[in-house]
């Protein structure tokens, strides 16, 4: 039987990281992140807030201020952050001033008061509790929101969410409309208590498996109960599957809490080393030992010492997080496997801090950071040490020129520009190339494109007609072209603005033609943010772009996975090109199955994506491997988007 086993940061929306780990002896067990472990706790006393009427229900309401956290609120009202989570899903991205939460009144009233540092002994036929009778929470809606998003990112159906909200189907979903979101049939939870064992304030410790992998409950512990190192024993509890999970590196003054997520789960304290992000080498399960255990070790700035990490942060963030969800795709795949993160921080001396770890010279890659100094260390450390660094984030990177041991994971400019000369060249065989050259003030930021697509173009003999034209591009200007010809046009820049500029007078001049397939647009990778009109337009043309990447969003593959990060997460993907989430969850299927072949690292075999595809290669006995891999995406007028790899 495969003996599958990662060991995996937890990337919570707080300022300390929390850590699992767990082994997968069996294939049924799932990689979880948080834990729910509490019963609900909020004090019977009504809340001294404000109350306002939401869809029918008496909701308290309080808006954040300034500086505010999730932890300085939860102390404030008596709460535990997993309850204000509850209540307020946005919240897990973190607090913004101004932002306004909502409690619903009559169930926080009728909750019962549970003491705070109370602990009482449990059984395993005692210890599952029933949380509150929870019928009801509160959305807010925001901009670019929809029914279908909304009822997915609450794992409901949207036939449920419109009977909550019957205005739904009068008047539609209006931004800053609050929405009432009954909730599931609540799921029982599991109480675990802490007991004394004398340990060195410095030892980890860990659960171990018992028999048929699987753990057993003997204790129940309340909320926010602070732990000292030197009596602390790991909690064991029984879960409805066979997880083991791992509790290590407790320091002086660390707590346990819980986070509501899906799955059988427990919160872990917070480790001793900032930056290390993964448990001490000290503390490694049996696997490590095993001679064919694999290491991947994740360097990026999560930025977690941060009150509120900013946009990029948290795209590292969504990035890592789809990586989690490749490794669990893949659990039932080839070797143990070990997953360590650290936090860089954004500084060149934590960087050194953690290639000072000596797990981290063990490992088989390392998934590095943009900052061309910091990725330039790990560079030289990986050389130095016979490790792998994929890099996925610095684009314009050259180190692979001489560096073996690089993994540039975006095909380079200038071998994208000849792949997609090549690309539309192929594709395309029977149209003339109508290259539109602006005379005076128009933007020629691909002139180098269309320079390299004349001169291959000439060589193999292919017929090119220039287009030139002033300010706007105008129907005169297309009268050297001759009837019944085809033409593929190819603009002189990727902006919107030049787009703007030349999309009137093609679209009248394909609809003057007989044959609408005589006359279609190429286009460029900045038209991948194109909507609307713009959108409509490009599909009218029958328009092909090139890009590195491309998330169509109306894929099975997309929907699948985009509905399972909510579900692991419980918020969807950010709203970025390249989608972060997605290239991460690519990024580690790619690696794994690498990681897995009998070929030398990295091997040859391609992968093709939900977003990209890696195909690496090298150009040299001393240099790196290289992504050649590189899209054509074709907009239909039918609707439909074709992905076409080169």
């Amino acid at each position: 039987m495969l003996n599958f086993a990662i060991i995996i940061l937890a990337l919570l929306p707080f300022t300390y990281p929390t850590i699992c780990r767990m082994n997968y002896h069996n294939f049924r067990n799932r990689i979880v992140l948080t834990a729910a472990v509490l019963g609900a706790t909020f004090n019977a006393t009504a809340l001294d807030l404000p109350t306002r009427m939401v869809n029918g229900n008496v909701c308290y309401y309080y808006e954040v201020q300034p500086k505010e956290t999730v932890y300085s609120l939860a102390r404030r009202f008596g709460f535990t952050k997993a309850q204000i989570i509850h209540y307020n899903p946005s919240v897990a991205d973190g607090l913004r001033a101004g932002q306004t939460l909502y409690f619903p009144k009559d169930e926080v009233d009728a909750l019962p008061s549970t003491p705070k540092h109370q602990s009482k002994q449990s059984t395993p036929e005692n210890n599952v509790t029933s949380p509150a009778n929870t019928t009801v929470s509160c959305h807010l809606v925001k901009k670019g929101e929809t029914i279908y998003g909304i009822s997915r990112q609450y794992d409901i159906s949207e036939a449920d969410l419109i009977a909550a909200n019957p205005r739904l189907e009068t008047v539609g979903l209006k931004y800053g409309t609050v929405l009432t979101i009954p909730t599931k049939e609540p799921q029982p939870t599991y109480e675990y208590t802490l007991k004394s064992l004398s340990t060195p304030a410095s030892t980890s410790v860990y659960s171990t498996p018992k028999s048929e992998y699987s753990v057993t409950a003997d204790a129940t512990e309340p909320e926010n109960t602070t732990t000292k190192a030197s009596t602390y024993e790991s909690p064991v509890f029984t879960t409805a599957s066979t997880t083991t999970v791992y509790v290590e590196n407790i320091a002086s003054g660390d707590t346990i809490e819980s986070k509501n997520s899906y799955g059988n789960n427990m919160s872990a304290p917070q480790v001793e080393d900032p930056t290390l992000l993964t448990p001490s080498e000290a503390t490694m399960p049996d696997i490590e030992s095993q001679p064919d255990t694999l290491r991947m070790t994740v360097m990026l700035p999560f930025m977690l010492s941060a009150q509120q990490p900013d946009k990029q942060a948290q795209l590292y963030t969504e990035f890592y997080r789809g990586l989690l969800l490749a490794a669990d795709s893949l659990r039932n795949h080839g070797n143990p496997l070990i997953i360590s993160a650290y936090d860089t921080a954004a500084s060149i001396d934590t960087v050194n801090s953690i290639l000072s770890h000596p797990e981290v010279a063990k490992s088989t890659v390392i998934i590095a950071p943009d900052d061309d100094l910091q990725l330039g260390r790990i560079a030289s450390f990986a050389s130095e040490n016979g490790t792998k660094v994929f890099n996925a984030f610095a684009v314009k990177s050259t180190l692979y020129h001489n560096n073996a041991a690089m993994m540039q994971a975006n095909i380079p400019h200038s071998d994208m520009y000849d792949t997609a000369v090549a690309g539309i060249l192929k594709e395309y065989p029977d149209y003339t190339l109508a290259m539109l050259v602006p005379q005076e003030g128009g933007k020629t930021d691909k002139a180098e494109f269309q320079s390299r697509l004349r001169s291959k173009a000439m060589a193999d003999g292919r017929k090119i007609v220039e287009v030139t034209y002033s300010g706007m591009l105008r129907q005169a200007d297309l009268e050297k072209l001759t009837a019944n010809e085809k033409y593929i046009f190819i603009p002189p820049s990727g902006t919107q603005t030049e787009f703007s500029r030349i999309i009137s007078t093609l679209k009248a001049y394909k609809e003057s033609l007989n044959d609408y397939n005589a006359a279609r647009l190429f286009g460029y990778p900045e038209w991948i943010t194109f909507r609307g009109d713009a959108l409509e337009n490009m599909r009218f043309m029958n328009t092909t772009i090139y890009s590195r990447f491309y998330n169509d969003e109306s894929s099975l593959r997309t929907k699948d996975l985009t509905a399972e990060y909510s579900r692991w997460y419980g918020t969807p993907m950010m709203n970025a090109i390249p989608v972060q989430g997605i290239l991460g969850f690519d990024a580690g299927m790619y690696l794994i199955r690498s990681l897995n072949n009998s070929e030398p690292f990295p091997g040859t075999m391609p992968y093709s994506g939900i977003q990209s595809d890696f195909r690496f290669a090298s150009d040299g006995s001393n240099a790196g491997a290289v992504n050649k891999a590189l899209y054509l995406v074709n907009f239909r007028p039918s609707g439909i988007t074709e992905k076409i790899s080169l």
